[in-house]
């Protein structure tokens, strides 16, 4: 078993046993630090190098052999910690009490007493912590006064008022760690709290826009598949004699069909971007062919308006890309159809350039520029809101 393993118990704790995780791991620790040293101490004395005396060096080989035999029983259960502790906080007092009348040439054995104190307050609280304190300062008068300790008037006195201004110290230390610890344990509650709340909100979100991508996957194909029938029907009826009016209105049903079907398949690519789901589908294409595509969709935005519309390619456009051609022409389109949108006079101006990075590798760069409202420098930011525009204004 490693060193590390001893401190570990065979058994969990619950979050609301911080505490107890806390005493726990201490007292592990002091047991196994007490056990080594108390062995290593009696063995010493054994070998004639440290002069403890046959009587104390048979008392630590006790000491030693009981903090072992504490420390495996801990590990059965947590309902055994407050036994151990008390057993092992009335051993330790046992043991310097011993070393206080069996090895009188230590002159500082008194020391360990503020041991005994701190580990009583630590590991059982304030209560018992007083009462060891009472009971240390008792075994000191009543030894001196039984026994020669060797020590001077002046040595128990300062040992006496040192155990009591020890007491105050730990007294007033595991008071305010119990006051934090109460603290940190509500806050963490009150986080518990929040954490459950926001997974729960988060949770009704999802099925929220599941429901709501599935509604709109319904829809948009209850939607689609009469439109297609219309528009079929349309073109059908375009290949017969007609006149120019009537061509004019079937034109303009077939157009008005095709904008509804762009803006069913541009919720649906909403819906998917929300869920992660949006793929890239790149594949050569024709960059003259896509111009022209460009062309034919976004001139008919500006008929009838007072806006001057203008195309500008750059010469060094390769003639065949790599690139999702339907994703790039739903781009440029929405953007120039807002640029449109927010230019009620004026121009508006598309301009398709880019640039070599290397032999298989090409930058494009698409700008649209446009004489409109613009947008104020500290509002930039806000076009990434969701539903926000510049000004509220209807029309805009």
């Amino acid at each position: 078993m490693a060193f590390k393993d001893i401190l570990k118990s065979g058994f969990t704790f619950d979050k609301s046993e911080a505490d107890l995780v806390f005493k726990f791991k201490i007292l592990n620790t002091i047991m196994v630090i007490a056990a080594v040293f108390s062995l290593l101490f009696a063995l010493l004395s054994d070998l004639g190098i440290n002069d403890i005396g046959e009587i104390h060096a048979k008392v630590d080989y006790v000491y030693s052999f009981i903090s072992i035999a504490l420390l495996i029983y801990i590990r059965r259960s947590k309902a055994c910690y407050e036994n151990v502790a008390i057993a092992f906080v009335i051993l330790s007092f046992y043991v310097f009490t011993s070393a206080m009348i069996f090895v009188p040439g230590d002159e500082f054995r008194l020391i360990w007493y503020y041991f005994v104190i701190y580990i009583t307050y630590v590991l059982l609280g304030e209560r018992a912590g007083v009462f060891m304190t009472a009971a240390v300062l008792a075994a000191i008068v009543i030894c001196a006064n039984l026994f020669d300790l060797q020590l001077s008037e002046n040595a128990l006195v300062t040992a006496v008022l040192g155990m009591l201004i020890a007491s105050l110290l730990t007294r007033s230390y595991t008071v305010q760690m119990s006051h934090y610890e109460k603290e940190l344990n509500a806050k963490n509650s009150a986080l518990e709290v929040s954490v459950n709340e926001l997974d729960s909100a988060l949770g009704e979100a999802q099925q929220a826009s599941r429901a709501k991508s599935l509604f709109l996957a319904n829809m948009s194909h209850e939607i689609r598949t009469p439109m297609n029938g219309m528009l079929g029907m349309v073109q059908v009826m375009q290949a017969t004699e007609l006149s120019d009016e009537q061509q004019h209105y079937l034109e303009t049903i077939d157009r008005s069909g095709k904008n509804l079907l762009s803006l069913i398949d541009e919720l649906l690519d909403i819906s998917k971007i929300e869920s992660g789901r949006l793929e890239l589908l790149p594949r050569p294409f024709d960059t003259f062919q896509w111009v022209i595509d460009i062309q034919i969709l976004t001139e008919p935005l500006f008929e009838g308006r007072r806006v001057d519309f203008t195309t500008e390619v750059s010469e060094k456009l390769p003639a065949r890309l790599i690139a999702d051609e339907q994703r790039l022409v739903q781009i440029i389109v929405n953007l120039v159809g807002n640029a449109c949108k927010f230019t009620s006079e004026g121009d508006v101006k598309l301009s398709i350039g880019g640039e070599l990075i290397d032999a298989s590798n090409y930058r494009l760069l698409v700008n649209v520029e446009d004489s409109g409202i613009g947008i104020p420098p500290e509002k930039v930011q806000d076009i990434f809101d969701s539903f926000h525009q510049i000004t509220p204004r209807a029309d805009r």
